[in-house]
């Protein structure tokens, strides 16, 4: 929405979003997700997206027979849980068939390193994630050579029928309830309705967003909780040759953020032009934007908040 926003006011000959790329996993008739070829493919990516069912469709049955999306978050919760748990009793197994050979010394790590994996491994039995736990030094070094899917955020969408849309904020009270994690997040939505809202220009699915009282796109809110979750801000340059998208991580100071829009820019560094994007969309001149004193000048410590309009200054 932003860059649209921005592209209407710059003209600009490209526009370029920040690129975000989700793959779908490859999954069983059974229903069973986390299998050899889905955590392979899963060792590839930052994060999960968790798509649960909240609509009834008689034309196409649940697995389960009926509908109940939080059933479903906890079964995904436990299906991954009980992945890595099957996993370390693998790995505890194989280290001890190998313990008998070994010499004093690389016994004693071997055996130091069990004990780390039921660590986690107990950890796990009582609900607590790897994400959710800090890890110490010994324990990250029992794992490093063994992927855990409960390390990887966890993001939950459920998937509403477009006459549940009035109840959205009590089904995400409902989704909060058994998600409580600062890399988890939920959020729900009716795939269908935006589906539908894609096929419109920008300016007929905005209206169209109003009167159902929708205040941005779906996807939006995907990639916002996708952001959050995995301590991402996305700041943008405009002109009239590009206005574009730039992403970095949460915290990340002016001068380390220019390296991703070139090498040249960071290095010749002199200062950064900052106005927020709300201050901005009010305006829309940066004539006004400057004339009113809502341009700052930061310097190369200044840390890149989510939305930042900049303009770099540098000399090479």
């Amino acid at each position: 929405r932003r860059l649209e926003e921005l592209s209407e006011i710059y003209k600009p000959k490209k526009t370029i979003q920040a690129e975000l790329n989700f793959s779908e996993i490859p999954s069983q008739l059974s229903g069973e997700i986390f299998h050899g070829k889905s955590v392979e493919y899963l060792q590839k990516m930052d994060a999960i997206i968790s798509v649960v069912r909240g609509f009834n469709n008689e034309s196409v049955p649940h697995l389960s027979g009926t509908v109940n999306f939080i059933r479903d978050i906890e079964k995904i919760n436990f299906d991954i849980m009980f992945f890595d748990i099957s996993l370390l009793d693998r790995r505890i197994d194989r280290i001890n068939k190998l313990i008998k050979g070994m010499r004093s010394a690389e016994r004693t790590l071997s055996l130091k390193k069990i004990e780390n994996l039921k660590i986690i491994q107990e950890d796990l039995e009582k609900g607590i994630a790897l994400r959710d736990r800090h890890l110490s030094p010994q324990e990250s070094e029992a794992i490093s050579d063994t992927f855990l899917v409960s390390r990887l955020p966890l993001l939950t969408i459920v998937n509403i029928d477009e006459k549940d849309l009035d109840q959205t904020e009590e089904i995400q009270k409902e989704v909060s309830s058994v998600i409580d994690s600062e890399l988890s997040g939920s959020m729900v939505m009716c795939a269908l309705l935006e589906e539908e809202l894609s096929k419109l220009s920008f300016g007929d699915a905005k209206e169209l967003r109003t009167d159902l009282n929708m205040k941005t796109s779906g996807l939006e809110n995907v990639i916002k909780l996708t952001y959050s979750v995995l301590g991402l801000v996305s700041f943008i340059t405009v002109g009239s040759d590009e206005v574009r998208a730039w992403t970095v991580s949460n915290g990340t100071p002016a001068q380390e953020a220019a390296r991703v829009v070139h090498s040249d820019i960071a290095k010749g560094f002199i200062r950064a032009e900052v106005v927020s994007y709300e201050d901005f969309i009010c305006e829309r001149s940066m004539a006004k934007i400057r004339e009113k004193g809502l341009l700052r000048k930061e310097g190369k410590d200044y840390l890149v908040k989510d939305g930042d309009i900049v303009n770099y200054l540098f000399s090479i």
